[in-house]
């Protein structure tokens, strides 16, 4: 499962959007993130824009951990005031190997030898973004490898930045799952797997209330025949 869980961050609307801040992380917006990945289950879920220690991650975590989920948290993006935190959360499965990278976590699971990665690249600069997502692809192994996030970039641009490294990674969705409410002509979102790997993925676009300006997409993958 990959979301997005932040509020909309509007520039040129500094006040409003520092209520969408206070907002953000509050015990109610939390609760409704947690009983929603309760009820649906997914086996991990590779998050963005998680409050960090200083605006709530132990109260985020605690939660999570009562719905069976243990977290690590990841490096911030920041924007002006505006500041939130990629992870990646696990049931039932615990990570040995945990890399940190700028603007994204990389995770690998013993269990099901399973590479992770949530990213949140930069939405202002498309250079600095492709650099990013590079650098997190760089890490991926070529196999059982699950790539997810917030990309602020079109579909064809991330494929063009992994073919370029000789990984062929296929997405989950047509495209990327396009962004509702306040700019719906974004698409930002996605997820990508190894080739070795079969994705099926559905965004759920009940799942977004509030300020929230990303649907979560929910996946589910396995091995492809040999």
């Amino acid at each position: 499962m990959v979301w997005n869980i932040g509020q909309a961050y509007i520039a040129e609307l500094p006040k409003m959007t520092k209520e969408f801040l206070r907002s953000g992380y509050s015990i109610e917006h939390t609760n409704e993130i947690c009983n929603a990945i309760k009820e649906l289950a997914p086996d991990f879920v590779l998050l963005q824009e998680v409050p960090g220690p200083e605006t709530g991650f132990k109260q985020f975590s605690d939660l999570m951990k009562c719905s069976g989920y243990a977290g690590v948290l990841g490096p911030a993006y920041r924007f002006q005031d505006y500041v939130g935190h990629v992870a990646i959360f696990f049931k039932s499965q615990t990570p040995d190997r945990v890399e940190n990278l700028e603007q994204a976590i990389v995770a690998h699971v013993p269990e099901s030898n399973l590479t992770l990665s949530s990213v949140h690249l930069d939405s202002y600069d498309p250079n600095n973004a492709k650099a990013q997502l590079a650098l997190a692809v760089s890490k991926l192994p070529a196999e059982r490898a699950i790539l997810g996030g917030d990309f602020n970039m079109p579909a064809p641009q991330a494929h063009r930045v992994f073919k370029n490294l000789g990984k062929p990674f296929v997405s989950g969705t047509s495209n990327f799952a396009a962004l509702t409410g306040w700019f719906g002509f974004h698409q930002l979102d996605g997820i990508f797997v190894s080739p070795d790997l079969n994705v099926k993925a559905k965004i759920l676009r009940k799942l977004r209330w509030g300020a929230m300006d990303h649907c979560p997409i929910f996946a589910t993958v396995d091995d492809k025949p040999s």
